[in-house]
């Protein structure tokens, strides 16, 4: 099967430059693969930005859900390989706001790795970020790598079989 790149080492560029041409509630970074929510409110009214993203390959994986009620920012590695720490700073950097940050990390190794990283470093610049992590659910409370006693089932929030309870302060 023929596939219709015009040069693979740009190939994860231009695709995001399609969603986000096919989309106007989207940006795209101009140094960084990395898709923002358009409209976001001035940085010291923004609610809490929720992050996520990965390798490329999958698409619309990351970038199609960055919108309202969705994903704040979408960050995309090259294909099959996970953004590097740089751009998942500079995704926190563009969409935190006075609430932080929500960082969603699926269980990839080097999605926990960078992902990770990146939020200690924007913690380490007095960002207000946390990191979640787990491939269908969000924790509680996670730190890289977890421990068998951090993942307990009463801490679990399942999300792919029912809507997360607002009780459990999610809107």
């Amino acid at each position: 099967m023929k596939k219709l790149i015009n040069d693979p080492s740009t190939v994860v560029r231009e695709m995001l430059e399609g969603v986000v041409t096919l989309s106007p509630a989207t940006v795209l970074l101009a140094d960084e693969n990395v898709v923002i929510r358009s409209g976001l409110p001035d940085a010291d009214k923004r609610k809490v930005a929720v992050l996520s993203g990965g390798g490329s390959g999958h698409e619309p994986a990351h970038a199609g859900y960055v919108g309202k009620g969705m994903l704040t920012v979408a960050v995309a590695g090259d294909v099959f390989t996970s953004p590097s720490t740089d751009a998942v700073l500079a995704g926190i950097r563009v969409a935190a706001g006075p609430a932080g940050a929500l960082v969603i990390v699926k269980n990839y190794t080097g999605d926990r790795l960078n992902f990770g990283l990146a939020a200690e470093l924007a913690r380490a610049e007095e960002s207000r970020s946390r990191s979640w992590s787990s491939p269908t659910t969000l924790l509680s409370r996670i730190r890289f790598p977890p421990t068998v006693a951090e993942v307990s089932p009463a801490r679990f929030w399942f999300t792919s079989s029912r809507a997360l309870p607002r009780s459990r302060g999610f809107p």
